[in-house]
């Protein structure tokens, strides 16, 4: 969380027009990006500060070197993600991912080496044509494996 906040508190990219260069800026607004209601006669600044400003400068920086799941020619669509806490480890990570082919991987990434461990495919649609999965959603009330919507 300190990487995404880190982020999205530092300057924004901007382009004066199209065909000039994307350059480091700090708006001079910046609190209006950071959902404080206010009520200053600048309002109209801050509007345009909001048209200007829509990239950040620094990205999100990853917490490994390498991604958590590399699967070839898969396209990922959804994600759904669940902490268990376990007896041998703090907590356990699992990642319910669709797949464009329609498939469902319940993915398990391990704490100590931060890798992952396909545990489960799920096809929950029968036929040769792939459905497309709309929603993935896991039902943390009923701590049910996934919901899917197509």
């Amino acid at each position: 969380m300190s990487s995404i906040t880190a982020a999205f508190s530092g300057p924004f990219k901007h382009q004066e027009n199209p065909g000039s260069t994307w350059e480091r800026r700090t708006s001079p607004h910046k609190h209006h990006f950071e959902c404080q209601s206010t009520s200053s006669p600048s309002h109209s600044h801050q509007l345009l500060d909001s048209n200007r400003y829509q990239l950040m400068d620094s990205a999100v920086q990853p917490t490994t070197l390498q991604p958590l799941y590399l699967g070839r020619l898969e396209i990922l669509t959804h994600i759904a993600v669940h902490v268990l806490p376990t007896k041998l480890h703090g907590a356990v990570h699992v990642m319910y991912v669709a797949t464009a082919d329609g498939l469902v991987k319940k993915i398990s990434v391990l704490p100590r080496t931060q890798e992952t461990c396909v545990v489960e495919i799920w096809k929950p649609f029968s036929g040769d044509n792939p459905i497309a999965i709309r929603a993935l959603h896991f039902l943390k009330d009923t701590v049910s494996e996934t919901e899917i919507y197509v």
